[in-house]
């Protein structure tokens, strides 16, 4: 793993997310940073103020608006989530990691099964 950047804890132990960091999470201002705990390292990024798309039907909301429906899980470097779509209650898994290769953010869905518009005549 390589070191992209260093910082200083400085007052009230604050730091300051490197500029590397920013542009590689795409972090802006007023932007949500989660630091998670993970194998035996910390891990920083991108927080819940994310956008997440419906692949089936274009619902684009934050991520904690789609109903979870098991815990999350890793496969490879990813953390996956199925998700369950408010508006037209399809399933779709949700991968997002960071290649430990080149450091790169990827994230991707997978389509499980489309759901009715209608919540009573669901799959």
């Amino acid at each position: 793993m390589s070191v992209l950047a260093t910082t200083r804890v400085g007052r009230y132990y604050r730091t300051t997310v490197p500029r590397e960091v920013r542009r590689l999470l795409g972090i802006k201002e007023g932007d949500e940073v989660e630091w998670a705990f993970e194998d035996g390292k910390v891990v920083v990024r991108k927080g819940a103020g994310d956008v997440t798309k419906c692949p089936f039907c274009g619902y684009e909301a934050d991520a904690s608006k789609f109903k979870p429906l098991r815990d999350p899980w890793k496969f490879r470097f990813y953390e996956v989530k199925m998700l369950e779509c408010p508006r037209c209650y399809s399933t779709f898994n949700y991968y997002f990691g960071i290649s430990p290769r080149n450091g790169k953010v990827s994230e991707f869905v997978i389509r499980i099964r489309p759901g009715s518009a209608v919540k009573g005549n669901r799959l």
